[in-house]
This record gives structure tokens, C-alpha cells and sequence, in this order.
């Protein structure tokens, strides 16, 4: 998730395990966590409309930017890390 000031968060995905969440980045502070509350409310919304997580994510990524929200980069919709690499990844500043 990119926001005004740079990277908020990053969303993830996985239909294997029908997951997917939103890891803050520590430098992001207080946006990159309210960013990710709203993020996490969306995902709700799409698995209650019954989209896998990939589809949800790649519906995201065809949003525009919301103020506070951020956008999704439609390049970073693709690539796959394990999620302890994202974690390290997002607690970094």
C-alpha cells in the first residue's frame, strides 16, 4: 500500500490457505496502521462476497487512491515472499 508519504503496508494473499491480511510498515506509524484497519475491513467484505483473496488483491489494485487508504501498486500485485519475509520486510523503517 502506498500512501502520499511512501509505503503504508503491504496487503497479502493466499488462496491455498484462504488468507490474507495487511502487515503495517513501521515506518509508516500511525497511517500505515489506520490504513490497515480500513484494508483489513475490505478484505472482510470480499471473502463475505465470496472472492478468493488473489481476486479480492487484484480488484484492490484497480481502485483509486483514497485519502488515508493509499492505493495498491498494480506491479506488486503479482509477487510472492513468504510471510515471514514480508513481516521482516514491513518492520523495517
Amino acid at each position: 500500500m502506498v500512501g502520499e508519504r511512501g509505503v503504508l503496508g503491504y496487503l497479502w494473499a493466499s488462496d491455498a490457505d484462504d488468507a490474507a491480511s495487511y502487515e503495517p510498515r513501521k515506518a509508516a506509524e500511525d497511517e500505515g496502521y489506520e490504513a490497515g484497519l480500513r484494508w483489513l475491513e475490505r478484505l472482510q467484505q470480499a471473502k463475505e462476497h465470496g472472492l478468493r483473496p488473489s481476486e479480492a488483491l487484484s480488484e484492490f489494485s484497480a481502485l483509486p487512491v483514497t485519502e488515508g487508504l493509499g492505493r495498491v501498486q498494480r506491479e506488486a500485485a503479482k509477487v510472492a515472499i513468504d510471510l515471514a519475509t514480508l513481516r521482516e520486510l514491513a518492520s523495517k523503517s
